[in-house]
């Protein structure tokens, strides 16, 4: 009689634990595991929803103000394209000759503060540009301040690779 009152009363745990299955307290630790990991899971995908809801936010202001600064923007392909294949991105070009080395030397007047660099394109132009980014926040920031900078031509453009 004692002995079935101690099987009834252990309940499961004593069977799986004479099968060497998993033991109760085991599962529920294991339930708890797995719960927590689909919450960290699923806070992460939000966190980077988050994220890119700020980018696109960011984003669509930048473009405003470059709209408000009458910035124009015009793409590599749509002038005949880049000889070198570059990274997509953005340059401000404060400057385009049929002949480089006039090109050469308004890049090393300007200098390295600004990242001047020659790009030459296909149709036998060199523009001069500076403050290469990828992000379009970074390009309206750099462009307002390129714009009160000396070197700054009036008709400064854009140029998306």
């Amino acid at each position: 009689m004692l002995l079935l009152c101690s099987l009834v009363l252990s309940g499961c745990d004593f069977f799986r634990a004479l099968a060497g299955r998993p033991l109760s307290a085991e599962i529920e630790a294991k339930r708890e595991l797995i719960e927590r990991q689909l919450r960290e899971k699923e806070q992460r995908r939000l966190d980077s929803l988050n994220t890119v809801h700020r980018i696109e936010a960011d984003s669509l202001a930048a473009l405003s103000r470059l709209s408000e600064l009458s910035a124009v923007i015009l793409e590599a392909q749509s002038l005949g394209g880049l000889v070198e294949e570059t990274a997509p991105g953005y340059s401000i070009v404060v400057g385009s000759f049929k002949n480089d080395s006039n090109a050469e030397k308004l890049a090393a007047r300007i200098g390295e503060d600004f990242g001047a660099s020659v790009k030459a394109f296909n149709n036998g132009m060199f523009a001069v540009t500076v403050c290469n980014c990828f992000s379009i926040k970074r390009l309206a920031e750099s462009y307002e301040m390129v714009l009160n900078e000396k070197f700054c031509p009036s008709d400064v453009w854009i140029l998306k690779n």
